[in-house]
């Protein structure tokens, strides 16, 4: 992406493709752990609620990384609603991951 952004040339022809190999491999591995958490007969809720902050966050980059080459070059009106709202699950990403982690490390 870095090198992408190099080319001033052609900004307007910038993709960040990359973006979406990384979130669907973190949203795959989080499925696999929601099903291994799922068959266990005990397991932690807090570990439960940190895989769904995770798959709320990466889905929604997920999905807004097939659209990043209007993100980066939309009218500011329509896209800077995209990105507040991206920033909102981005804060509750951290918040749950952070409250949930210092719940397990209390317990342990």
């Amino acid at each position: 992406m870095i090198l992408k952004l190099l080319d001033w040339d052609n900004i307007k022809g910038f993709e960040a493709y990359d973006w979406i190999v990384y979130d669907a491999f973190i949203l795959i591995l989080t499925f696999l752990a929601i099903f291994k958490l799922i068959q266990k007969t005990q397991f932690q809720k807090n570990h439960l609620f940190i895989c769904f902050g995770i798959l709320a966050f990466f889905g929604l980059d997920f999905s807004v990384a097939f659209t990043m080459n209007y993100l980066v070059n939309g009218t500011f009106e329509i896209v800077s609603w995209i990105w507040i709202v991206r920033a909102l699950v981005l804060y509750g990403y951290f918040l749950t991951l952070s409250i949930c982690t210092w719940k397990i490390l209390k317990k342990a």
